[in-house]
């Protein structure tokens, strides 16, 4: 019943940390209610399914400079139309990238620009 998610760099289980550095077979299947995704800069691997029937994302965020490897059922049911917001001169790359290429309205940020405005507005506004 989550409307976005922010896959981690790492995760604690049982004490011991992991590197996350892919996403699984079915992880947010049917998560019809999923809206906002953001994938961190150690992800290498999205798989199959791994967004099948996920409808109603608006915009996924991804701030790794090479596309993650996905396939073509990776984001089944996803609307090629959704926002994909990608590292400052990376677009070129991942609308080439395979299966990356079907999705048509990319954006990129710096961000080192985000993080700048992000302490201007704390100390300044």
């Amino acid at each position: 019943n989550f409307t976005s998610i922010t896959i981690p760099t790492l995760v604690t289980y049982n004490g011991t940390e992991y590197n996350v550095t892919s996403i699984d077979e079915y992880a947010f299947s049917t998560c019809t209610k999923l809206r906002f995704v953001k994938i961190n800069a150690s992800i290498t691997e999205i798989a199959k399914n791994a967004f099948n029937g996920c409808e109603n994302i608006l915009s996924i965020t991804i701030e790794n400079k090479l596309p993650p490897m996905i396939y073509k059922d990776t984001f089944n049911g996803v609307a090629n139309t959704i926002q994909i917001i990608v590292p400052h001169k990376t677009s070129k790359l991942y609308k080439s990238a395979n299966h990356w290429n079907r999705f048509t309205n990319y954006e990129e940020v710096s961000y080192i620009k985000t993080l700048w405005n992000k302490i201007k507005s704390f100390f300044f506004e």
